[in-house]
């Protein structure tokens, strides 16, 4: 009879006794392979990641990605994509703008496939293996989408941008990352602030305020705690977040109290951005502080309120010059021309007239047809306006002929079939305008005209 234990027992010792020598058989062969592996694949990171440091190219960074499989070396991979969707995103080439930045969120979300978290509770982020760099990531995804939108599907990617900078503000925590955090609250609330100028105004309004609110508090926190100069990047951050709150409360109902905010903020940030720290982020103050001067005229003190804003408008042309920015350029003289009609209601209309007459013109000289039709029909349309209101003042036949110029100018941008609205109160307009011409000659002619 076998006996089994027996057998089981010499088995064992056997194995006991000769299994230590197995063991370093295996490792005395493959010992030094897997040991020249690890150190192979410990070099090339190094390699790679000492590469990532320096300042590539678009072409450096295609060919570093073609040396790094995803699966070899995940990190180098995705920080090779994040880097290259920089690079992307800030070629300052007008011509392939659009198609720069969907290869720049081509390459984020291409990063964003390794940078993704591991572990939500409770709607926050609180795993992830690269929990910054994912952060960092749906930061710049969202600065991509937001620049798209200017370009291309405004409300789509508006939208995009608000989620990626949602995503950026879970992943970025205050406590470790406070300035990050704050940035990421201020776009968020200027991306809200487009939106609502699209759909949803007081929603979305609303949205863009209690973003700015929390971003201010925590910079405020932050300068406290780290006695920050106001004068320094941060104290800049700091005005700009302040500007873009006082946009907000500006756009969510002209009162007097939210316009005295806006005006306070506008003032706040002036106290840090100068005409010489930042002279262009000083002009935009300017031109939002005119804004809302010229808002508060609606409510009182009409002619000191509008005197006030032509002189802040004026204020930011020191800076948007027509040779170095020549579309800002464009917009304040748009805006002062809208002024001008504003104060020749209630003094030296003539004289505020040729001057509204003029800013149009000047803005014309810009947005010409072939390249703004959209702007350029608008602009017409307010020339029209202070041409009819000239003639009641002087060259009645003359004026009323250059406004029904103006009118059919605009007429050939907004067609019935594609602003249908727009086409509409031109046509009201120019016909209006034949019904004046018709009570100094061509009564008939005229009258058929504004038919």
């Amino acid at each position: 009879m076998i006996d089994v234990f027996s057998i089981y027992s010499t088995l064992s010792l056997t194995l006991s006794s000769i299994l230590p020598q197995v063991i370093f058989v295996i490792l005395t062969i493959s010992g030094p392979i897997y040991l020249k592996i690890w150190i192979d694949n410990k070099n090339f990171k190094h390699k790679i990641n000492n590469q990532l440091k320096q300042d590539l190219s678009v072409d450096d960074l295609k060919k570093i990605l073609s040396e790094v499989p995803e699966k070899k070396y995940p990190y180098g991979y995705a920080k090779a994509q994040q880097i290259l969707g920089n690079k992307y995103r800030d070629i300052p080439n007008i011509d392939y703008k659009e198609n720069n930045l969907k290869l720049t969120i081509q390459a984020y979300n291409d990063s964003l496939r390794i940078f993704r978290p591991t572990i939500y509770r409770y709607g926050i982020l609180k795993s992830t293996k690269y929990k910054y760099d994912y952060a960092t990531t749906q930061f710049n995804l969202g600065l991509a989408y937001f620049y798209l939108s200017k370009i291309r599907d405004q409300k789509k990617n508006i939208k995009m941008s608000i989620k990626a900078y949602t995503e950026a503000q879970k992943a970025f925590e205050i406590e470790k990352y406070q300035l990050d955090y704050t940035n990421t609250q201020s776009n968020l609330g200027i991306a809200y602030i487009k939106l609502s100028e699209i759909e949803d105004s007081s929603g979305n309004n609303e949205k863009a305020m209690d973003a700015f609110e929390e971003c201010l508090d925590t910079f405020d926190q932050y300068l406290k705690e780290h006695n920050s100069n106001n004068h320094d990047y941060n104290g800049i951050e700091y005005a700009k977040a302040m500007v873009s709150y006082g946009r907000a409360i500006a756009k969510k109902e002209i009162t007097k109290e939210n316009l005295n905010k806006a005006i306070y903020c506008y003032e706040k940030a002036l106290g840090i951005i100068t005409l010489e720290t930042s002279p262009i982020h000083y002009a935009f103050i300017q031109m939002h502080l005119g804004d809302a001067y010229v808002s508060y005229s609606d409510i009182e003190d009409k002619e000191n309120k509008l005197k006030i804003g032509i002189e802040t408008y004026n204020n930011s042309l020191d800076i948007f010059n027509i040779d170095n920015f020549p579309i800002q350029y464009a917009k304040i003289q748009l805006l002062l021309g809208n002024a001008y009609i504003y104060l020749s209601q209630i003094q030296n209309r003539e004289s505020n007239l040729k001057i509204a007459i003029n800013n149009y013109k000047q803005v014309l000289n810009i947005f010409q047809v072939a390249n703004y039709p959209i702007q350029y029909a608008k602009v017409l349309n307010n020339l029209g306006y202070a041409f009819i209101h000239l003639s009641e003042v002087r060259d009645k036949e003359d004026n009323l002929k250059n406004a029904t110029n103006a009118y059919r100018n605009v007429l050939s941008v907004f067609t019935k079939s594609r602003y249908p609205i727009q086409y509409a109160t031109a046509q009201i307009n120019e016909g209006l305008t034949y019904i004046h011409l018709s009570k100094i000659r061509n009564k008939k002619e005229n009258l058929k005209k504004a038919l």
